[in-house]
């Protein structure tokens, strides 16, 4: 049985990252980034993106200094997760330093991964420096690579309700990125991954107005227009991209015009062309929603295979797009959403999909 636990959670002074036996890392010099990130000017990795994550190896201990850096908000969540178990969902608040230590006494190496659990709207976990006695870097190694660009769905967003009940405080308290179907994919792929994911967002409008759209922010970092940093899409190149859209174009809220399926069609085409244009040799996959059913559903499968068949004759070097038709479920988590055991289903049913499409990828 595996030895290690979570010591201890202080609040330490913003301005140091030190205790009086050891000396700390800056997180740059340590942990490796993946995800939507950003370096800070001191060393310190910005985690911005859904289930972007940073990770790195300890033998012993280690304690990890985390702060919360969201004007808007008064806290994030975080998943700390050692050696792909034992995850534990912390919240992450005020404006300190917060130290989180862990212990092991088997000898071995441990890989520490830690996770933003919220999204880019609710601002950005700041990973600032690391303490040890046996720290290294993860081994590099070569893996297949998944963009995921979604939705609250593929957000995790409403799913972790068995800890704070739907509607006790904030809309956020139940996200958990970690536990999403798409981070589950790519753990049980050993893939790579980012997520480019906004709650509520569609493809041509968002679930209660028009705009803006993935399409619209996408090539912004914080997938918002209010923030004129702009990716750099150098830093991630994915073997597959996978867009899981369409749940809030179909949306029906008072006073909004009809799903318009003709404007639906012409602006996902033309983001299928921007993304071929980031990754030339990417391969494109299209999900449907577990929380669409009915004649809805039909409507967006028809929809889903127009926009393919039209993006495949209009990029015919390209690989071909599928299609991942998602089964409908009656989904129980917050604001409708799936739980993570819903996440867990849709991840059994997407896993032998992408598994496919990444052995045939180069």
């Amino acid at each position: 049985m595996k030895k290690y636990h979570l010591l201890l959670l202080s609040l330490i002074s913003l301005f140091s990252c030190r205790t009086p036996s050891r000396d700390a890392i800056k997180a740059t010099s340590l942990a490796t980034a993946h995800g939507r990130t950003v370096i800070d000017k001191d060393g310190g990795i910005l985690l911005i993106g859904p289930a972007s994550y940073v990770e790195f190896n300890f033998v012993g201990s280690c304690t990890v200094w985390v702060k919360n850096i969201a004007p808007w908000n008064n806290y994030n969540y975080v998943v700390f997760s050692i050696d792909g178990s034992t995850p534990t969902r912390e919240k992450i608040e005020g404006s300190f330093l917060k130290s989180h230590a862990y212990i092991s006494d088997d000898g071995n190496t441990h890989t520490m991964r830690i996770y933003k659990a919220t999204e880019t709207l609710q601002g950005m976990v700041l990973v600032k420096c690391i303490e040890g006695e046996k720290l290294s870097p993860t081994p590099s190694r070569k893996q297949k690579k998944i963009e995921f660009i979604g939705n609250s769905i593929t957000c995790g967003t409403g799913s972790d309700i068995q800890a704070i009940p739907c509607n006790t405080n904030k809309w956020y308290d139940q996200h958990n990125a970690y536990l999403s179907y798409a981070s589950r994919v790519a753990r049980a792929l050993d893939a790579d991954y980012m997520l480019s994911a906004v709650s509520g967002i569609g493809v041509y409008r968002t679930w209660n107005a028009e705009g803006p759209s993935m399409p619209d922010v996408y090539e912004h970092t914080w997938l918002s227009k209010d923030n004129p940093l702009r990716w750099d899409f150098n830093r991630f190149t994915p073997d597959v991209v996978s867009i899981e859209l369409g749940t809030n174009d179909l949306a029906e809220n008072a006073g909004r015009a009809p799903f318009d399926s003709t404007t639906f069609i012409k602006k996902y085409v033309a983001f299928i062309s921007t993304i071929y244009g980031h990754y030339p040799h990417t391969r494109i996959a299209l999900l449907s929603s577990p929380m669409v059913s009915g004649a809805k559903n039909e409507l967006l499968l028809a929809c889903l295979k127009n926009i393919q068949a039209t993006a495949n004759a209009n990029n015919p070097t390209k690989p071909t797009i599928e299609i991942l038709a998602f089964t409908p479920m009656q989904t129980t988590g917050c604001g409708g959403h799936p739980t993570v055991e819903e996440q867990a289903t849709m991840a059994e049913q997407a896993t032998p999909f992408f598994k496919h499409l990444l052995e045939q990828t180069n």
